[in-house]
């Protein structure tokens, strides 16, 4: 396997994700900075939602020579309202998948990391591109929490 770091950074993330959540009292999870801004519940239904589509197109790799990938679809996901789901349920099913992609990322090849993508929008987006954008959404997401729970004087981060 190659980029090892990486990898360990992915399967990392559940237990840095679980710490931050679980730094935050249940009363605070929905406040909002704004009326129309992210709470830290929509930042962890994010993480949630697009972790099947991380895992489609990790597939897609392994399954295609030259897959296409197309960035409209991340971009596509829409939170959904009024059928919230317990913080608890959310945070099984990011761990879920993130497992699943893990096992999948250290099945693969070295040559599969270099892979190119048939993406008009992004040329060159290779295979490890895709586990770094997996990591930086992870990590965009988190960093919010963190400045929500500051600015809304939510308590200390673990």
């Amino acid at each position: 396997m190659r980029n090892e770091n990486l990898v360990k950074s992915l399967e990392g993330n559940i237990s840095l994700l679980f710490a931050f959540v679980g730094s935050i009292g249940n009363e605070s999870i929905m406040k909002r900075k704004e009326a129309n801004a992210l709470s830290i519940y929509d930042h962890i239904c994010h993480l949630s939602i697009i972790q099947p589509l991380f895992h489609d197109r990790l597939e897609a790799f392994l399954k295609d020579e030259s897959p296409v990938i197309s960035l409209a679809s991340l971009r596509k996901i829409d939170l959904v309202h009024g059928n919230e789901q317990s913080i608890m349920t959310l945070m099984r099913t990011y761990e879920s998948w993130r497992l699943r992609q893990v096992e999948l990322v250290k099945s693969t090849d070295g040559k599969l990391w270099d892979t190119a993508a048939a993406n008009k929008e992004l040329p060159g987006y290779t295979f490890e591109s895709l586990v770094k954008d997996i990591l930086l959404n992870d990590i965009f997401h988190i960093n919010q929490i963190e400045e929500l729970q500051a600015i809304l004087g939510m308590g200390q981060t673990a």
